[in-house]
């Protein structure tokens, strides 16, 4: 038993090397005391469905290009078996003047087992760090407007991954789930026609919003094949649920033309009650589609080009749904 026990132990170090090797391969991990990198820069083509928060602000079915969108992902090896990462994405779209942070974790990765036929149990643990930023837009009579990629919220990811390498061709499969946490890191800009006041006066301003939690999670699958020691293809499909954002309370500080100071007190009562439990109904759900080629340019570089083009199906108060939705780019990966 102890024979068998070191064994296992031994295969399972001997292993896990191998899929570091390449880090398009899904179940790359860095070794003890590796540090890897893997920069991103893509440029992504949209045209926008017909969501009646799209259709409120004049924007259903135009088109979007360039989207300019950034990555970042660097890990370390604590161990064979735990490493460390964070990832970073950021999105500048100059079409609807919105940019942010779209993508921020920080966590860690735990290697349960790799034994002598490949099969690989990988659990993870990840910060949502969309607290970073602050969510900014505009609420208008035409609801609210994104000016940010972030809702403000921090949160926690909780995932599994398995997998198995078959001689050239490794295919794995992933789950998990992201709480995100209340959070009041927004700034909304008020602008509201007062119908209630003679002359409907225009109230402006600015509210700090109080968000509910809510839960995300995502579930895919991942595939790579080596043709040889330096040319790699990868594969990849997964089911993204993004859900729905409910106001639990509103700060408003509005101001009205001079004429109308009085109410101005008043007005933002009002308007804060009225933004209490207002419903984003931007709940969305993605369907991306994954391909790259990569080629091993040296021991320590390797260059990727990917295309990534994605299905999905929005609420009606999402921005986010569209008809077409692809992103091609290129991707530098390094270790040290």
């Amino acid at each position: 038993m102890k024979k068998t026990t070191k064994l296992a132990a031994v295969l399972a170090v001997a292993v896990a090397p191998a899929f570091a090797a390449n880090m398009e391969n899904p179940l790359y991990t860095p070794i003890e005391n590796g540090f890897y990198s893997k920069t991103s820069v893509g440029i992504m083509y949209k045209v926008t469905d017909s969501a009646d928060a799209l259709v409120l602000k004049g924007h259903d079915g135009a088109t979007e290009f360039p989207i300019w969108r950034t990555y970042e992902d660097l890990g370390y090896g604590i161990t064979d078996r735990l490493s460390a990462n964070v990832q970073l994405g950021y999105t500048y779209n100059g079409d609807i003047d919105r940019k942010g942070l779209h993508l921020g974790r920080l966590g860690l990765n735990y290697r349960i087992f790799a034994n002598a036929n490949d099969i690989v149990w990988d659990v993870y643990a990840d910060a949502h760090l969309g607290g970073i930023e602050k969510m900014t837009g505009t609420y208008s009579g035409t609801g609210f407007q994104y000016d940010s990629y972030t809702t403000g919220q921090y949160g926690i990811w909780l995932g599994t991954r398995v997998g198995k390498t078959w001689g050239n061709l490794t295919g794995s499969a992933f789950a998990e789930v992201g709480y995100l946490f209340p959070s009041d890191s927004t700034d909304i800009t008020l602008s509201r026609t007062i119908s209630t006041l003679p002359g409907s006066p225009i109230a402006q301003g600015n509210a700090v919003a109080k968000l509910e939690s809510n839960t995300d999670w995502n579930i895919g699958t991942k595939w790579s094949y080596d043709f040889d020691s330096k040319l790699t293809a990868a594969f990849g499909f997964a089911w993204k649920h993004h859900d729905s954002h409910v106001v639990d309370t509103a700060d408003v500080n509005a101001t009205l033309p001079p004429a109308y100071a009085a109410y101005e007190s008043a007005v933002s009562a009002a308007l804060a009650a009225q933004f209490k439990g207002y419903d984003f109904e931007d709940t969305y759900d993605e369907f991306p589609i994954t391909v790259s080629i990569s080629k091993q340019l040296s021991d320590t570089v390797r260059v990727a080009l990917y295309d990534e083009y994605t299905f999905d199906s929005a609420d009606n108060g999402s921005q986010n749904g569209s008809d077409v939705k692809n992103e091609f780019g290129v991707r530098l990966n390094a270790t040290f």
